[in-house]
């Protein structure tokens, strides 16, 4: 329906509003720089290549080991990541409910859901560790808590612009 189609563009205008992708420039930036600083630590450490038994420096094994620990490492940094980005969809289903469109918004994740277009039936660990998205259920309840307050958030948030 025509509603459902605004609850989702008011939930993106939500993240246009908020300014979601400044938060992830930042985050991204904070990664690549944590993974610069562990990785010139890596490059540097001779004793870690003694643990594995090189004793002359060898650029090819110094790169497995640097793609070996380069998986661990982004897996942990990417928990925080992932966090930010679950906090920031809420904020946007927020966003839309409080345009007017939360009861449609619903709506349409559930249909999605239905129609295995969203992540469907994840475990709540993984959802919490390896997941971009808040679980439907997650969504859902969120909004019902958020549908209580008041409309006065929305308009600050807009004269803001």
């Amino acid at each position: 329906s025509d509603n459902e189609i605004l609850s989702v563009f008011s939930h993106e205008l939500g993240h246009a509003v908020m300014n979601h992708s400044r938060d992830i420039k930042k985050m991204i930036f904070l990664k690549t720089i944590v993974l610069f600083f562990i990785f010139s630590i890596i490059f540097m450490d001779k004793g870690l290549y003694a643990d594995f038994y090189i004793y002359n420096l060898n650029y090819c094994m110094i790169l497995v080991l640097l793609k070996a620990f380069s998986e661990l490492i982004i897996f942990l940094l990417d928990i925080p990541y992932y966090q930010m980005l679950r906090k920031n969809e809420l904020k946007a289903d927020c966003f839309a409910a409080k345009c007017g469109y939360g009861l449609e918004l619903k709506n349409i994740l559930i249909k999605l859901s239905r129609n295995s277009l969203s992540e469907n039936m994840v475990h709540p660990i993984a959802a919490r560790v390896l997941s971009t998205h808040p679980t439907l259920i997650d969504r859902i309840k969120k909004d019902q808590d958020e549908e209580h307050e008041s409309l006065n958030d929305y308009l600050e948030m807009l004269r803001r612009i």
